[in-house]
């Protein structure tokens, strides 16, 4: 695969996944990005038996977090680059167009292309199944932590309200308490005894 698969890997990781582990929770997320691993190397195994392509197995967990970014935040905007063109698309119409990118070279493909195609398809059905089996509780976890982060907002805002420094006028110095003139000019230092 090389190091463009690897970094490729790695950008897909970095943009999808803090979002999909939000809404499983750490743990979860861990157990969800292995299963994805696991399943992707099994339909590898299935669709490609001859296949002599090394797999690491982390393209399939990560096209499982694809697959449960596709539908968990499917209007959200995702800055892309198109050679050197970036363009913002929605995670629906974007991550769309990688799936059947992948099909079309899944089904296409003559003999070892260096990427494994079907761990890639294979993760990312295996993403969206457990995203849809477990979406109600997905979804009913992101609302108690939106509801959480608002209340904790509110309360922020209550106490920066009521602070008694908030409410205090601004503390006039006494002129012994003023810093030496010398101290105050810059380029100048202040004698010990002055």
């Amino acid at each position: 695969a090389g190091w463009m698969h690897l970094l490729g890997n790695m950008a897909f990781l970095w943009v999808f996944a803090d979002n999909v582990e939000d809404s499983f929770g750490h743990g979860w997320f861990l157990l969800f990005y292995l299963f994805c691993g696991v399943a992707a190397a099994l339909a590898h195994m299935l669709l490609a038996p001859a296949s002599q392509l090394p797999l690491v197995g982390a393209s399939g967990a990560i096209s499982g977090v694809v697959a449960s970014y596709f539908l968990l935040f499917p209007r959200s905007k995702v800055l892309s680059l198109f050679g050197i063109v970036p363009i913002s698309l929605s995670a629906m119409w974007l991550l769309g167009g990688w799936l059947a990118f992948n099909v079309l070279f899944l089904l296409t493909a003559q003999g070892e292309s260096g990427v494994a195609w079907s761990a890639h398809v294979g993760g990312f059905v295996a993403g969206l199944l457990v995203t849809l089996m477990f979406r109600r509780h997905i979804r009913q976890r992101l609302a108690r932590g939106q509801a959480a982060r608002a209340s904790q907002t509110a309360e922020e805002m209550r106490q920066t309200h009521d602070a008694p420094e908030a409410r205090q006028s601004p503390r006039v110095m006494h002129p012994q308490e003023q810093p030496h003139p010398a101290a105050r000019q810059p380029g100048r230092t202040r004698e010990p005894w002055a």
